[in-house]
């Protein structure tokens, strides 16, 4: 899949590997952050080597997982 930079107009890098956008809670009492890894979306990233821009993409919808 190529990538084009929406800021810069050139070409993005895949880093490589899937991610994981998860679901998060903050406990009022202690301000703990707490990840929820069952409530995540599998993604993958594409990052600028120009600008630095990442964009990230469904990794189901491109048949990654």
């Amino acid at each position: 899949m190529r990538v084009f930079c929406e800021d810069c107009k050139k070409d993005m890098t895949r880093i490589s590997g899937t991610y994981a956008l998860t679901g998060v809670t903050k406990d009022r009492r202690t301000d703990k952050i707490n990840f929820d890894p069952g409530s995540g979306v599998p993604v993958v990233a594409y990052v600028c080597t120009q600008c630095n821009r990442i964009k990230i993409y469904s990794a189901v919808r491109l048949g990654e997982i």
